[in-house]
């Protein structure tokens, strides 16, 4: 037994001495082990990247073929909000068209696209137009190249040209030379036109000589002399030598009429005896192409001083056209007024020239007191006129209190000429009672007139009607041919 106690001993002791031999040699060895159990000479941490690393990272995935660069969350969930505002904004009872831009607007800062695909899912309208602005204007403001591009993608039509605007306004305010450049790349000659008035009309609030320059890159049409004339308006005011001396190195003569007329509008109001001094020294031709542009904005604005300018014109025929234009103006605001002062005006062709246009003006909104005003004028060529303008406006407004009015006039010339201009106005909407009333005229030249002019037009609305008429009722030799054969004298 004891033999047994002192061998198991002698086991365990040779167990130790193996255990610790073989630990040594194979496990804390430096050299003796085999190299790839070795531990490293410095503790392991945690693997943080580089910021270049992480850098590298995305950039490889976003240009992955296989591996879309992962959506952030928070611009996505800022476009969900924004759509949800904009759809409750929408469907808000009685909501305007400010409320729905609003966060439009905003939403184009983070989500441009969503924000134009929402705006162009309302239907047409104002809000639509104004949502496609307010999304393409406010991502412009940013990216303008990148806005450009996605609204030439546009299919064709209203939404595009919109879209076209408010890219080239907007980001002809941050870079107008790219916004130039870039609209005259554009594909087709109207929506390069659009680009570049837009162009034109932003750099305008900041550099006029640009704007100018510009303005002439347009085709010719009214466009292109709208802006030229809105240039010269502006650039008179800011500094009338700069705009003369441009004007004066225009190449075209259509840009330096309507340079002149923008320039001349402008002038009228800073030095108005000037501007007529001005005008005095041009030849007839010039100061009648002016005329329109200079006396009916001055009329709007102060009649009674464009009046006064007006007298002052020493061509006759211009001088005419200036107070008429003026008094039709004044009239449309201020009938009353306009009546008052012509009637002050010494006698003569210009005050009969402002006191017809007067009548016709007041005619369309008053006709009835029109009438009483213009059956005092003096007897004469000025009050036969003036009745029949009365008439003819009248006739399209209220057809039976102008012939209840028309039948108390007294027989003759006046009487006559007043029928005439009526059944004109009348026979546009009811010829088959203007021919009615045109039997009653007792000037047999006049009548035939009337009634060839006023069957024809009826020929053209309702030929059976009108030919039925003419088979009908006995006409004076000549009118019912007259009538079938307009063309033919």
């Amino acid at each position: 037994m004891k033999n047994k106690v002192v061998f198991a001993a002698i086991l365990v002791v040779l167990n130790l001495f193996l255990g610790a031999w073989i630990d040594r040699t194979w496990f804390r060895g430096p050299t003796s082990g085999p190299t790839h159990m070795a531990v490293p000479a410095q503790p392991l941490s945690k693997f943080v990247p580089s910021e270049m690393d992480r850098t590298d990272s995305r950039s490889t995935i976003a240009q992955s073929k296989d591996v879309e660069a992962p959506p952030q969350s928070s611009l996505d969930s800022r476009s969900v909000e924004f759509k949800a505002t904009a759809d409750r904004v929408k469907q808000k009872p009685g909501a305007n068209r400010k409320e729905v831009i609003e966060p439009i607007e905003r939403w184009a800062q983070t989500d441009p696209q969503g924000a134009i695909t929402w705006a162009l899912s309302l239907p047409q309208g104002d809000t639509r137009v104004g949502a496609l602005k307010a999304a393409f204007s406010s991502w412009a403001k940013t990216d303008g190249a990148s806005a450009a591009q996605y609204a030439e993608g546009l299919p064709p039509g209203k939404d595009r040209q919109q879209a076209l605007a408010a890219v080239a306004r907007q980001w002809a305010g941050t870079d107008p030379d790219a916004a130039t450049a870039w609209a005259r790349r554009l594909g087709d000659r109207p929506s390069q036109d659009t680009a570049l008035q837009n162009v034109t009309d932003r750099l305008s609030d900041t550099d006029i000589a640009r704007a100018a320059e510009v303005a002439l890159m347009l085709s010719s049409g009214e466009v292109r002399r709208d802006s030229v004339q809105g240039i010269a308006a502006r650039w008179a005011g800011e500094d009338l030598a700069k705009a003369m001396e441009w004007m004066g190195q225009l190449s075209d003569q259509t840009d330096r009429d309507a340079a002149f007329r923008g320039l001349i509008r402008a002038w009228v109001q800073t030095d108005p005896d000037s501007a007529i001094g001005y005008l005095n020294e041009l030849n007839p031709g010039s100061q009648m192409a002016a005329l329109k542009s200079t006396f009916v904005p001055w009329g709007e604005r102060d009649p009674a001083g464009a009046m006064a300018a007006a007298t002052k014109l020493n061509n006759e025929k211009a001088r005419s056209a200036a107070m008429a234009m003026t008094a039709g103006t004044w009239a449309g605001s201020s009938p009353g007024e306009a009546a008052d002062y012509v009637a002050q005006l010494p006698p003569g062709p210009s005050q009969i020239s402002a006191g017809l246009s007067v009548a016709a003006a007041w005619a369309e909104h008053d006709p009835a007191s029109a009438a009483q005003w213009v059956v005092n004028f003096p007897e004469g060529g000025a009050r036969e006129k003036a009745i029949s303008a009365v008439a003819r406006n009248w006739a399209e407004a209220d057809a039976t209190q102008a012939g209840t009015w028309i039948e108390t006039l007294p027989a003759g010339g006046v009487k006559a000429t007043a029928l005439f201009s009526f059944v004109e106005g009348l026979g546009q909407h009811d010829p088959a009672t203007a021919v009615e009333w045109a039997q009653r005229i007792s000037e047999p030249k006049l009548r035939d007139e009337a009634l060839a002019r006023t069957v024809q037009d009826w020929l053209q609305t309702d030929p059976i009607a009108a030919g039925a008429w003419l088979n009908t009722t006995p006409l004076a030799e000549g009118v019912k041919e007259r009538a079938l054969n307009p063309k033919k004298k």
